[in-house]
């Protein structure tokens, strides 16, 4: 990650403030509504991870954003899956690549609107994934 956190008080809550580094791996032109902070949430979600990271996306809005090849708004591998299979993929990719030498790759599922049914149980067998989980209402 390229991120440090730093707390900071203020009165009875305390916020984590990280120093944002833009890697431009979340190209403009996507087809999001306007104004909409999913786009912006997967932007800094991107960039904080960083380039050694392929996402795994659900039909949902992020897919939406990040769009399909080879017109996607991710410079980072993204693999469109069905709709509850997304958890199932990403354990899938994940021990792909394990078996390729590529066990420090980051392989993450960018989920909402119904697509996150199924990452409780991608936990349970405890393979290694980031899972950003987007609530629209």
């Amino acid at each position: 990650m390229t991120q440090s956190l730093k707390t900071r008080r203020y009165g009875w809550n305390s916020m984590d403030l990280i120093d944002y580094r833009e890697e431009a791996l979340f190209r403009s032109g996507h087809v999001a509504c306007g104004g909409c902070v999913e786009a912006l949430s997967l932007r800094v979600i991107v960039n904080a991870v960083g380039p050694d990271c392929v996402a795994v996306v659900p039909p949902s809005c992020g897919a939406v954003i990040c769009g399909g090849y080879p017109n996607s708004a991710l410079k980072i591998p993204a693999f469109h899956t069905t709709l509850e299979s997304a958890a199932a993929s990403a354990s899938g990719i994940k021990r792909a690549l394990v078996a390729q030498g590529k066990p420090n790759t980051t392989v993450m599922c960018l989920a909402g609107d119904g697509g996150t049914e199924r990452h409780l149980a991608f936990d349970l067998r405890r393979r290694q994934a980031l899972h950003a989980l987007f609530q629209n209402e």
